[in-house]
């Protein structure tokens, strides 16, 4: 799941055509700056929640 530019189809599409040596840049239809290494960090910690809540209710 790449939740780089969630508002903004082009951006997720760039995101993805970009080659992974890029670790950030800047939206060209908003503006927003992205860091794919603050991102990832994002996603490991919601998916740690997730597992923690399913681990808890069973």
């Amino acid at each position: 799941m790449l939740a780089e530019d969630p508002h903004s189809p082009v951006g997720e599409r760039r995101a993805e055509e970009l080659p992974l040596n890029i670790r950030e840049w800047n939206c060209p239809e908003c503006g927003s700056h992205h860091d794919r290494d603050i991102n990832a960090s994002i996603n490991i910690l919601a998916a740690g929640g997730a597992v923690s809540v399913w681990v808890a209710i069973f």
